[in-house]
């Protein structure tokens, strides 16, 4: 009779173990070994002939952790467990300190091994989604929310400004270098290399809002949409440079999250600033201005913290926290901090040859392109001419929203919105604000109407 006719069970209680020791007890007629007396039924002792084995031995036979056989075939006719009527048994033994210890109630090493295994299976599923699956997801929304509209750049091409809708003009301009604004497409245009913006007239390069928008000292308008360390000024003297990053919950536009401003006028001091979030002011990498006051930048001129800056408007109540900084050389900034960003813009005289994304600032805004300051100048900040102590951590690009992404009548509301707030806006100006109104949120359309 094998243990494998018992009914299948996981767990045994005590009362079960003990049950199946008497059963198995029927089977081997079990001898107890030396001084350990033994059992007996009913008065009849079970039969000497049957073969010995040990308590522990019989213990293990009940919990089913015994491999093998452990009893006689059913020759004997020994009935099923299922019809196996519990019988007494009375302990014989020396004194009753020494009687082996009641029966107790076990686990099944199988049921071990299963839950083990159970175990161990799961945790290489949450192994399998953490670092699989979820991946996967997040790549295939990627992909999905990166992939634009191809566009036939040929069709149309000869009147591209009236017939071609915006996502047509920014896909053609990026991969076919046709349909670009303001000389964008792969051509330079040529300015007399002698000329030269009126040396007494001040003007000003401003650079806000999300993307950001960039207005240089002659008046061309760039949307930068990238990120990383770029030049904003680079001359002889001075050297200004912004970190673009993007913004959380912007449709993966940048702002400018951090400015630094050095050069040989400095004579390697360095000042920064960033956002109110996470960002200081910081002269030679020590916090400065921490709040509202002014201080001596050591003879290279004055920086000042206060509320004050931006165009007036029926929004310029909105708390602010600008820094004035005036070099000796004339250049002065306006730098506003809030709370994950900045807007700024540089006021100065020209300072030939200078260069960067607020343009060369030689009276012709056409060679003042994106793509034609990249030619001039590289994309981002070479490591070497870095002012900042760490480079910007990048992300992979995302699809940008055009304007036509905004419904129409979002898009009147928020010409409208952005009117409202200034009246005077124009041009590419008005457009920063609805854009940003569209994509970036009310905020920012209330700080571009400072600029």
């Amino acid at each position: 009779f094998s243990l494998g006719y018992f009914p299948p069970a996981l767990v045994f209680s005590h009362r079960q173990v003990a049950f199946r020791e008497q059963a198995i007890l029927r089977m081997y007629a079990a001898q107890p070994p030396p001084n350990q007396g033994f059992y007996y039924q009913q008065g009849q002792p079970l039969a000497p002939e049957q073969p010995q084995t040990t308590m522990e031995m019989l213990h293990a036979c009940a919990c089913g952790s015994t491999p093998g056989n452990c009893g006689v075939s059913r020759s004997r006719n020994m009935p099923y467990l299922a019809d196996y009527q519990e019988p007494t048994y009375h302990y014989v033994g020396p004194t009753p300190d020494t009687a082996p210890p009641p029966s107790e109630g076990c686990l099944s090493k199988k049921v071990i091994g299963v839950i083990v295994g159970a175990i161990v299976l799961v945790a290489l599923l949450v192994l399998l989604v953490v670092f699989v699956v979820v991946p996967t997801i997040k790549a295939h929304q990627e992909v999905s929310e990166s992939r634009v509209d191809t566009y036939d750049c040929d069709k149309d091409y000869d009147n591209w400004r009236s017939v071609w809708p915006a996502k047509q003009k920014a896909w053609c301009c990026s991969n076919a270098l046709k349909g670009c604004e303001d000389g964008h497409d792969g051509t330079t245009v040529q300015v007399d290399p002698n000329q030269r913006a009126d040396p007494n007239i001040r003007k000003t390069c401003s650079i806000y809002g999300a993307g950001p928008h960039i207005s240089t000292f002659d008046n061309t308008f760039i949307d930068f949409n990238s990120e990383g360390e770029v030049w904003l000024l680079k001359s002889k003297e001075v050297h200004i440079q912004a970190k673009f990053l993007k913004v959380a919950n912007l449709h993966g536009l940048a702002a400018v999250h951090a400015l630094a401003v050095g050069g040989p006028a400095l004579d390697g001091h360095i000042l920064k600033v960033g956002p109110l979030e996470g960002g200081s002011i910081m002269w030679n990498d020590e916090s400065v201005l921490t709040s509202f006051g002014s201080m001596d930048l050591d003879g290279y001129g004055k920086a000042q913290y206060d509320d004050m800056g931006g165009q007036q408007s029926s929004y310029s109540q909105l708390q602010k926290h600008v820094v004035h900084v005036q070099l000796a050389q004339g250049v002065h900034l306006e730098v506003m901090r809030w709370q994950d960003h900045l807007t700024l813009r540089i006021e100065m005289f020209p300072m030939p040859p200078q260069d960067g994304y607020c343009g060369n600032f030689n009276g012709a805004g056409q060679d003042d392109t994106r793509f034609q300051v990249e030619q001039r100048m590289g994309e981002k900040v070479a490591k070497e001419d870095m002012l900042f102590e760490f480079i910007a951590w990048t992300t992979r690009d995302n699809r940008i929203p055009w304007i036509d992404d905004c419904h129409p009548v979002a898009r009147d509301k928020a010409r409208d919105s952005c009117l409202q707030k200034r009246a005077d806006l124009s041009g590419k100006a008005l457009d920063a604000c609805v854009y940003d109104t569209c994509f970036a949120g009310e905020n920012y359309a209330n700080e571009d109407v400072l600029y």
